[in-house]
Parts: C-alpha cells; structure tokens; sequence
C-alpha cells in the first residue's frame, strides 16, 4: 500500500522516491518536505534550483498555510499526461498533494480491510450469515439484548474476558455468539469457532505432533467459540484436555462457551469429576459475562402451526362414542 502510494506520488510529478527512505513512516513513504519544497536528489527538485511542473515551489507553503491562491496543485501541470485518465476526481475536485495522498490512503486502507475481514471470516469457521443484524430479537425478547449489545463493543475481548451463552436448544445461543465473532473480526480480532467434539480431537492430535507442527488456530485466537458444551459427557482423559486449554486462555485470551447446561450440572460433563470442574468454572467465571436465554425454539418456529391440532378438531362430534 505505502510503496503503491509513493510511486503514485512520483507518477502524479508531486515526490520522487528518495534513496534514504524515512523509516519512522514505512520504506518509500514521501515526506512532507518532499511534498512541499519538491525530492532532494530528484531531477528538478528545489534542492537543485528546479521543480518539477505540479510541485508546490518555495515560498508556496506560506500560501497554502494561509489559503491563499496557490493552495491546489492542478492536476493538469503533472508530468504524467494520463494523470487526469487515472484519478479525474482530483482534477474536478483540484485537490493538494497532501489531501490527494490522504484520499489514496484512505481507499487503500478501506480495501485493506475488506480483504482482512473476508479472509479471517474465511479462516474462523464461523457460521455464514450469523450476524447480530439478522437475529430476529422480537422472537426472542427475553435473550438479553442491552447485554449483547454491550458485548458487541467488543470490550470484553481486549480484557480477555469470557462469555457463557446458556439455555434450552434452539433459542439463538450459537447464533448470538457468531455474531460477536464477526464483530470481534471487524474491530481486528481474531476468532475461531469451534464444536467442543471437534476441538477435542484437534487436541488429542496435539499430544502425538512435534509442537512445531502442531495447528495454531486456536492457540493464535483472540476469541475462540466452542459450541455444544455438555451435549454429551466426556471422558477423563478428554476433560483434562478441556483444562489445559482453559488454563492456557485464562487472563490471555477470551472464550465464548455455549451450552444447554446450567454450570450445576457441569461435574457429570467433565468426566463427574467435581475436583476437575471446579478448577475449570473458578478459571472460567472469574471474568465471566453471562447471556442466559429461555424461549421458544427457531428450529420449531416454522413448525409451531403445523404440530398444533386446531381445537375444533380436538373436540369430539356430537354422536361419537
């Protein structure tokens, strides 16, 4: 991007990239007395007696500081003939050097960041299409929204905080929870998302890998989701696994654990080991945000009218047995 940007510069006739760049502003990035007194060592430069046509002369920046006449460069005196063919904004809008460089730098950074979001959602395994926006709240109104809402600053994972999504199956806990993940992306975050069963395995393979080898996805994430908590119990071996991730996230990075069990009735998920469980929820709810929700299904939303039988049909006919 800033190498992109200099050479757009050159191009534009404003800087010549220099052989000493300034390190503090990333290699090839122009200086502002670059800008404004014309490239040393550039032909035509004012360090040479000259300048090159679109420069800002000596004696232009009390001008330009002031906002007298001569604060625009016009695009049309760029060495550069076909400078008007690639940015005509700037000949329309007859933007400085210094204002045309901000705009290419703010493009750039926009589509910087469309590419890193895309591909991080990519790489996160998270659900498409779970977002905060698509959940439908008047369905579920008791899910807790000012506490999602809170969430969604993102605040709890620069403090590596957890959250605990609980209720019955159905209501929007994995729902919520992808859309926490994709707002944690968008503030630079990174998430991964996973079911327990799934994670589990990733870590019995870690025990028999060279660590070099090993996969970092979830060892690199800022946040990481794991799913279907207590959907079937786990054995000792499998629970102490689950410990030492817990144990290694603890103060360092957040968790976001969705499950359709109340914390009293972890012990039989973690092998019925009360001891286990209890060193696992004191790391876990020691900074804990809690999104309880109890409701109606999604899943049956859809199927709500057809498994109700109508009452007129329920009622028996007059003459029946």
């Amino acid at each position: 991007m800033i190498l992109a940007n200099a050479w757009t510069a050159h191009e534009w006739g404003w800087c010549a990239p220099t052989g000493t760049p300034d390190l503090r502003l990333g290699p090839h990035v122009p200086r502002a007395v670059d800008l404004f007194g014309g490239c040393s060592g550039a032909p035509g430069s004012a360090a040479r007696g000259g300048n090159t046509p679109g420069q800002i002369r000596p004696g232009e920046l009390a001008d330009t500081a002031a906002g007298g006449p001569r604060n625009r460069v016009s695009l049309t005196e760029s060495k550069r003939g076909d400078g008007l063919k690639r940015r005509p904004e700037a000949s329309r809008e007859d933007l400085t050097p210094v204002r045309f460089l901000d705009r290419l730098v703010e493009r750039e950074y926009e589509r910087k960041e469309e590419r890193r979001i895309g591909m991080w959602l990519k790489m996160s395994g998270l659900p498409p299409g779970k977002t905060l926006d698509s959940f439908d709240w008047s369905f579920q109104p008791r899910a807790g929204r000012a506490k999602v809402e809170e969430l969604a600053t993102c605040a709890f994972a620069r403090r590596a905080e957890n959250v605990l999504f609980l209720g019955p199956p159905g209501v929007g806990k994995s729902h919520l929870a992808a859309g926490l993940g994709v707002k944690a992306i968008k503030n630079g975050f990174r998430v991964h998302h996973y079911v327990l069963d799934e994670l589990i395995r990733v870590l019995q393979a870690e025990e028999t890998t060279p660590y070099r080898r090993r996969p970092r996805r979830y060892r690199v994430s800022s946040v990481l989701i794991i799913e279907k908590v207590g959907f079937r119990p786990l054995d000792r071996q499998e629970a102490n696994l689950f410990f030492r991730l817990v144990s290694r996230r603890y103060e360092r990075g957040s968790l976001i654990l969705i499950s359709n069990k109340n914390v009293g009735s972890w012990p039989e998920v973690f092998a019925g080991d009360e001891v286990l469980t209890t060193a696992i929820l004191d790391r876990l709810l020691h900074h804990v945000h809690v999104v309880q929700i109890s409701g109606r299904s999604y899943r049956l939303k859809e199927l709500g009218d057809l498994l109700r039988v109508p009452a007129a049909e329920e009622r028996p006919t007059p003459g029946e047995a």
